[in-house]
């Protein structure tokens, strides 16, 4: 996620520290129950997560083609086939505006914009680990 994903969550959870990170291979961010401890807050990847996507390419033609993905857990509930352009997630608006925000945010910090810094979610718990 962006640094400035990461002060968000970071500002919103000031115990992230002393939590416990999950175990290796789930999220570090769910808890015992399995439920998310930092929902409000969550980065936009999260947000993302299992719901049905679209994006479009251009080929060596120059023609562009859409093209859809969904999480195979989720593909019974959102047969991509059946679906309006509408009721799928296309991707590149949103990850512009996050990228723009995190530019600003990076030149802000005196960072550089062209490349803002990037957080591991796992590093934001228990120290890192």
């Amino acid at each position: 996620m962006f640094a400035v994903e990461a002060d968000n969550i970071a500002d919103r959870f000031p115990d992230l520290a002393a939590m416990t990170p999950a175990r290796r291979g789930v999220c570090v961010f769910l808890g015992e129950d399995g439920a998310c401890r930092i929902y409000e807050a969550r980065p936009y990847v999260c947000r993302t997560q299992g719901l049905p996507l679209r994006w479009l390419e251009s080929d060596a033609r120059g023609e562009t083609h859409e093209l859809r993905d969904v999480c195979p857990v989720h593909a019974e509930r959102f047969p991509l086939e059946s679906l309006t352009p509408a009721e799928c997630l296309t991707l590149g608006v949103a990850e512009e505006h996050l990228a723009r925000i995190a530019a600003w945010d990076a030149q802000q910090k005196g960072a550089d914009p062209a490349a803002p810094p990037r957080v591991r979610l796992r590093g934001l718990v228990g120290g890192g680990a």
